[in-house]
């Protein structure tokens, strides 16, 4: 029974964790899932917002070359995009970033196409799972997903890339946004910390469960043993009192026998007292005669 106990409270004590384990997937996954949407939005506020800037520019400077709008110009004219607290956004134009106010590609690969300087990142900075991102921004297509452009200082990232056009040039706008500040926002370590607070209050019950049924049962093995014992030892006094029973009737025996004896020698005595007091009456009355 005691093993059953045992078996019993590590079964719902794995139970628990690993549904901390799951509740905590759960929530990242649902987390992201709705970061994604937020994302989402930010960029479609960022394709409107983008869209006046370029009408306002063009309508300032009828002769403004779309196709090679430089980083400078950017910073020289009010940016198109303000900054969000939902991730960092870039414009990229024929898969080259054309604006980054973040540093993130210029600084180290000016004027270059993502496809080309992507696979330099992957070998200085870890640069991973980016094949699709890649693809889809050269193709001015619309995806979402993550991906790892610095890993030890921004890790895996989850994105979103919308195109627009504007007077027959293509634009893709990106959001990228580090797990780890999606995760700060939606306060995602302070839940786990949560069902772990919860897991642990349950699991510490479960163990005290198991501790007052564990002594329960080894009290109730004492008094059966105790019980067991008493029955035992009664036993062994009956076989007591019977062997002394018996020892005494034999010793009974004995005495009734000895007894038998001493009164048939008694009467062989008074026998021959008789027979002797019969010859001394003899001896008597012929002296006398």
């Amino acid at each position: 029974m005691r093993r059953v106990i045992i078996i019993i409270t590590v079964i719902f004590s794995s139970l628990l964790w690993w549904g901390v384990y799951m509740a905590d997937n759960s929530n990242k996954e649902s987390t992201v899932y709705f970061f994604q949407d937020v994302q989402r939005d930010v960029l479609r506020v960022a394709s409107s917002s983008l869209n006046n800037w370029l009408v306002n520019h063009v309508q300032n400077n009828p002769t403004l070359d779309l196709s090679k709008l430089p980083q400078d110009y950017f910073r020289e004219q009010r940016s198109p995009i303000s900054p969000t607290t939902y991730g960092d956004v870039f414009i990229f134009q024929n898969g080259s970033p054309i604006f980054d106010n973040y540093r993130m590609f210029l600084d180290k690969y000016p004027g270059q196409n993502i496809k080309d300087f992507i696979e330099v990142q992957s070998e200085t900075a870890g640069a991973d799972h980016y094949y699709q991102l890649v693809d889809e921004i050269n193709k001015n297509s619309e995806g979402q997903g993550y991906w790892t452009w610095d890993a030890e200082r921004r890790g895996v990232e989850w994105a979103v890339w919308m195109p627009m056009s504007f007077e027959g040039q293509d634009f893709v706008l990106l959001i990228t946004t580090p797990q780890q500040i999606i995760f700060d926002v939606a306060s995602v370590s302070q839940n786990k910390l949560y069902y772990m607070f919860i897991a642990s209050i349950a699991n510490i019950l479960l163990i005290l469960v198991f501790i007052f049924f564990y002594y329960w049962q080894e009290k109730k093995i004492r008094d059966a043993l105790s019980e067991s014992g008493n029955v035992t030892k009664i036993g062994e006094l009956q076989h007591d009192l019977e062997t002394c029973k018996l020892k005494l009737e034999n010793q009974s025996n004995q005495y009734q026998k000895v007894s038998e004896e001493l009164e048939s020698a008694m009467n062989m005595m008074i026998d021959k007292d008789m027979k002797i007091n019969e010859v001394q009456n003899k001896l008597k009355d012929r002296m006398n005669g």
